[in-house]
């Protein structure tokens, strides 16, 4: 949760935070040494990673919102109009959960 900008500042992991999570994971349950560890984090802290799959969904999202604000979901639209006709954004999601239930049960 240390680059999650959902999770404000205060809230994100700390060092310390980190240091308690991963007490016991080494070999039969000892300790790592803190400075190895203080290392992963720095090294975590300086490079944010993320799975392909949570920049995609990111990326998505962003695209969607962004649509949706500017071309008619949920009230919005160009200059404060919807387009009409045009799915809202739990519509879409709605027929996506649909499909992929579809799919599930003919496989």
């Amino acid at each position: 949760d240390l680059h999650n900008p959902s999770i404000k500042p205060e809230r994100r992991m700390t060092v310390d935070s980190f240091l308690r999570n991963n007490r016991g994971i080494g070999e039969n349950g000892s300790d790592l040494p803190d400075e190895f560890l203080r290392g992963i984090f720095n090294r975590i802290k300086e490079r944010p990673f993320s799975l392909k799959e949570d920049d995609a969904a990111r990326e998505k999202a962003t695209a969607s919102s962004m649509q949706d604000s500017y071309f008619g979901g949920e009230g919005g639209g160009l200059l404060g109009f919807g387009l009409v006709g045009a799915p809202t954004t739990e519509e879409r999601k709605r027929e996506k959960f649909q499909k992929e239930r579809e799919e599930m049960l003919s496989a």
